[in-house]
Formats: structure tokens, sequence, C-alpha cells
């Protein structure tokens, strides 16, 4: 789907691009104002969310600078100056790095990135453990089971935290496409091969 909505015209330097520039996605970052120029937001937050990933999973972003390290600028970094995220599982590591692409052309979707991740929280794990071909059945199935999880164990007396996974899970099942749901494993796959 194209957000045709995420795009803002930019037509002088005077316009706000908006956000915080250590978090501006290349695109946004290197954008020049012209009469017919549009900036396109579509993937920029989430190269943004990428480099807050940074954070969760490393306690410093690599687009921050500190007192002792000079940070990576968006408007020139390549991927080989990124860290590697060693306290995040592998498949959150790659996933991340492919936020930060610094062409949105090769960046997943912000919909897909959004599916891998549920994928990698409550798929079967041998999705994610082994190369193997998922039917639509076996797709199929597993939505049934989410939902009937959703649907019975959310209306008994459940802790909060309980509840707010529920949420997410029915959020997840409220959205999701098949198509979504076989790019991200097939996304999800590629990454095992290589």
């Amino acid at each position: 789907m194209l957000f045709r909505s995420l795009r803002l015209p930019y037509r002088t330097y005077d316009t706000d691009k908006g956000g915080n520039p250590a978090l501006m996605a290349p695109e946004v970052a290197l954008a020049v104002p012209g009469t017919f120029t549009n900036i396109n937001y579509e993937k920029a937050d989430l190269w943004s969310v990428g480099t807050i990933a940074y954070e969760i999973f490393r306690g410093d972003n690599p687009f921050y600078s500190s007192e002792t390290t000079t940070g990576l600028q968006s408007r020139t970094y390549s991927m080989a100056e990124l860290p590697e995220l060693t306290d995040a599982p592998p498949m959150i590591g790659h996933l991340v790095k492919s936020m930060l692409k610094r062409e949105p052309q090769h960046r997943p979707s912000p919909r897909q990135a959004a599916t891998i991740v549920q994928l990698l929280l409550w798929s079967p794990s041998a999705w994610i453990k082994e190369s193997k071909t998922i039917n639509s059945q076996e797709i199929l199935q597993w939505l049934l089971t989410m939902t009937t999880k959703v649907l019975c164990e959310s209306r008994w007396g459940n802790s909060s935290a309980a509840l707010q996974e529920y949420q997410l899970v029915a959020t997840f099942l409220a959205t999701m496409s098949m198509q979504d749901i076989r790019a991200s494993i097939h996304w999800i796959q590629d990454q095992l091969e290589d």
C-alpha cells in the first residue's frame, strides 16, 4: 500500500522537515528544496525506529554524539560503520540493519517490519529456525490457533501484562494479510540462508 499523504512538498529551506536531526532518515536529511520536490516519509520513521532499536539492545545510539564518541551522520554513514547488535537475537539484528539501509527502496515496509516482529514472537519456531516451504493451510491453522487463544484466554482473569499481550496479538490479527505473512516468512527464510 502506498501512502501518498506521507509526502511533504519541499519548496524552500524554510519548510520544517520535522524530527530530530540525529535521527533523520538519509532521504529526509539529504533532501534539497525545489519547485517540484517532495520529501517521501513513507519509510523515514521506520529508519528512525531502527536507530532507537540500538538504544534498546546496546544502550547507545550510533547516530548520537557523546563526550567519548562522535555519532554517525545519516547523510554520510555506510552500513559497514553500524556497530553489531550483539545483545539482540540474530534475526532482530538482521531486521534492524535492514531498517537502516540508506536507500529507502531497500528497507522493508513498516507493515512488513511489524509482521516480521510478530512472526518472531508468535509463529511456530520451525518457521524461524529452518528454511522450508510454509503452505497456506499451515498459516491459516496458526492464525486460527492465535485467534482462539486471544478470544478464549483474554476473557479469564489475567494480569494486565497478559491482557496487553493479547491486545498486541489481536491488533496483529485484525490488520494482517496473507500476503504480508508470506512476504515476511520469505524475508525471515532469506536471512537464514545468508
